[in-house]
């Protein structure tokens, strides 16, 4: 598995639920929806994987939507400069507030094609494109 572990501290009005939350939605746009368009089994996707995935530590959370797939190395740098871009956007309190009332985004499969509705970026003021894995010699998409 490609399991992502995020610490923090709490200091402020927020508790530890509502935090894991909105890391959780973060994460969601920033690494799950862009990775689902390089790779994603339905199947665990249905059942395990899907957005909103995590599970509570005593240091923060462990986001879980990422497969084994992304376990390869050629995804590290990637995953890891989408999670500080993602905790970089819930720093910004406007943005941590849209999160906190955002409902889930809109995924389905059609064909065995993983679909999403792309607005959610839109309201929120984040460019999808940007969010894409890059390597030296492809874009994946």
């Amino acid at each position: 598995m490609c399991h992502i572990h995020i610490g923090y501290d709490i200091d402020g009005v927020w508790n530890k639920e509502t935090m894991n939350v909105i890391i959780t939605r973060a994460f969601d746009l920033f690494v799950v929806i862009p990775s689902c368009l390089i790779y994603v089994d339905q199947r665990r996707f249905e059942n395990y994987g899907g957005l909103g995935q995590y599970r509570d530590t005593s240091y923060g959370l462990e986001c879980r939507s990422l497969g084994g797939y992304f376990a390869n190395p050629k995804y590290t740098s990637w995953i890891f400069d989408q999670v500080n871009k993602a905790i970089e956007f819930i720093n910004n309190e406007e943005n941590f507030y849209k999160l906190n009332y955002m409902a889930k985004p809109n995924v389905t499969f059609k064909d065995n094609k993983f679909i999403f509705d792309s607005s959610v970026y839109d309201k929120l003021n984040i460019v999808f494109d940007e969010q894409l894995i890059i390597t030296k010699k492809a874009i994946y998409v």
